[in-house]
């Protein structure tokens, strides 16, 4: 000491939480301090571009590098899915693995309190084996291929008690609550899912427990089914694909032989029989909102119609019945009179049938028999695709 003045520099220890310090030497840069009752703080990582500090009930929040979504009847972070080697896997935002400290989250309407939202949350990766879909028809016809891609959609259900979180695959986009028969659930042990309302979970499950539950939907891809076996392939992502994408700017086709329609044909056969062309495009989009948009083109007959029932056409997917039915242009080439006729066609009643009504001819309706060689059929149709069946 020297003129009252202290000149060396004293030895001094952190000073402690009960004395209103921070009971540490060294402090993360950047890093976020948590309290730890009377340990030492805690700091965090330093949080990277974007990352959030999400809390997590008993336990200290966790940094996660996701911003919130908001999917199909829930909103949902730190969610992604890829699939490689016939395994579909559910992971982090980034494909980091999820766990306690890196966890997912869905946000759904309550199934136990209506009118209220649930908070689940996702711990550790879900995996979905692609051959357990084998057998499940999602509303395609039983040993009848559909080679083009069709898309399919990623969510969650929950049980009655909003517990036991589930992953689902299903092929409609707007779908807010699942089927109300547990013989339209299905999963890896139970291939019921046939209808094309039905929802398949990806572990096994008592599908009593999912019946009229809550979904949230958060992304999309899409997949074929092999002939015979009905076995499902997915197809690589692609931009379209993911969470938060739903394939909206995609053109499907609609393969030949399903929904009613008569094999390897886009028409069901009714009595006589249903024309047959050679030549066609059956072009069609799905938005998120369920409404389907086709586009169809039949130029070459192979298989001329005979017998009095309408012309029916077969849509790639059923329409809700409570829908109004839509009227579109339809334009008919007539070759053996030669002519061309236009007309209306409409969404039937019966779901997925689409009738027509043309000028110019008898009783007003194309009939099976009325479609011979080289005639030609043109038209389009908006509709709302039902959620059940």
């Amino acid at each position: 000491m020297s003129q009252g003045y202290i000149t060396g520099r004293p030895s001094v220890t952190p000073l402690p939480i009960t004395e209103g310090g921070t009971q540490l030497e060294t402090i993360t840069d950047h890093g976020i301090l948590l309290g730890s009752g009377t340990d030492a703080i805690t700091p965090t990582a330093a949080p990277g571009d974007g990352q959030l500090l999400v809390g997590a009930a008993s336990a200290d929040p966790n940094l996660i590098t996701a911003w919130m979504q908001q999917g199909n009847n829930c909103f949902f972070w730190n969610l992604s899915f890829t699939h490689s080697a016939g395994t579909l896997t559910l992971a982090g935002s980034d494909g980091t693995a999820l766990s306690a400290t890196n966890p997912g989250y869905v946000v759904m309407p309550s199934n136990a309190t209506q009118g209220r939202m649930v908070l689940h949350k996702i711990a550790a990766n879900e995996t979905l084996t692609v051959s357990d879909l084998t057998d499940n028809l999602f509303g395609t016809t039983i040993a009848i291929a559909w080679a083009d891609e069709l898309p399919l959609y990623i969510g969650f259900m929950a049980d009655a008690a909003d517990a036991n979180l589930e992953p689902i695959i299903m092929r409609i986009p707007h779908a807010t609550v699942s089927p109300a028969a547990s013989a339209n659930i299905g999963d890896p042990s139970s291939a019921t899912a046939d209808l094309q309302s039905s929802v398949f979970a990806w572990n096994d499950i008592t599908e009593g427990n999912y019946q009229s539950m809550q979904l949230g939907l958060v992304g999309s891809l899409t997949a074929t089914k092999a002939v015979t076996t009905d076995a499902w392939t997915l197809v690589a992502l692609t931009d379209n694909d993911g969470v938060g994408r739903w394939n909206e700017n995609r053109t499907f086709d609609g393969p030949a032989g399903h929904n009613g329609a008569d094999a390897g044909k886009w028409f069901v056969q009714a009595s006589g029989t249903a024309p047959g062309f050679s030549t066609n495009v059956v072009n069609y989009r799905l938005s998120r909102a369920g409404m389907l948009l086709a586009q169809c083109s039949f130029v070459t007959v192979n298989v001329p119609g005979s017998g009095t029932a309408q012309l029916e056409f077969a849509s790639p997917l059923k329409r809700n019945t409570g829908f109004a039915s839509m009227a579109y242009t339809a334009w008919y080439y007539d070759a053996s009179a030669a002519v061309n006729r236009i007309g209306v066609n409409s969404s039937r009643g019966d779901t997925d049938l689409v009738g027509f009504t043309i000028i110019g001819i008898s009783n007003s309706t194309i009939q099976q028999q009325n479609i011979d060689t080289s005639d030609q059929l043109y038209f389009t149709y908006n509709q709302l695709v039902t959620t059940t069946e």
